[in-house]
């Protein structure tokens, strides 16, 4: 193993008119790119993924990084290696290991950095099948919530 990657596939929801609207978590401002961030400590990974977390929130969002749990972490998920191959360079999925951080959070307080991004399901519509790897990521997320 080379490299520890892990993508945040981060949910939240807003009730509007009897009708619930998803958000997922963008390192973009105009696009559907969830994050994904090379781990620095393989020793404390899972207080690095949950640190690395709160970070993308405003710091009067989570006061203690216990406050950052998941859902589901899931390893080396077929659709989420997929997607880094795709979209970053030097990602080898050879030697690389991927984990998924999988949860729902209702503060949308974010640092500027990151947005939420509506979601639609709708698997006839073009977006759907566009990002095929990202879409079947997102079902496979939405299930383990």
């Amino acid at each position: 193993m080379k490299n520890i990657y892990c993508l945040y596939m981060v949910f939240s929801a807003d009730r509007i008119n009897n009708n619930t609207q998803v958000y997922l978590l963008s390192s973009s401002q105009s696009g559907l790119y969830p994050p994904v961030v090379k781990a620095q400590r393989v020793k404390q990974i899972l207080n690095e993924l949950r640190y690395n977390f709160k970070i993308m929130f405003d710091e009067k969002s989570i006061k203690y990084i216990e406050e950052c749990v998941f859902s589901e972490l899931a390893v080396q998920n077929e659709y989420a290696v997929k997607l880094l191959e795709e979209s970053i360079d030097d990602f080898d999925p050879e030697t690389d290991l991927v984990l998924t951080y999988i949860t729902t959070f209702t503060n949308k307080d974010l640092v500027p950095k990151f947005s939420w991004q509506k979601i639609q399901f709708n698997h006839e519509s073009n977006a759907y099948h566009s990002n095929k790897n990202l879409n079947y990521l997102i079902d496979y997320a939405m299930e383990k919530i």
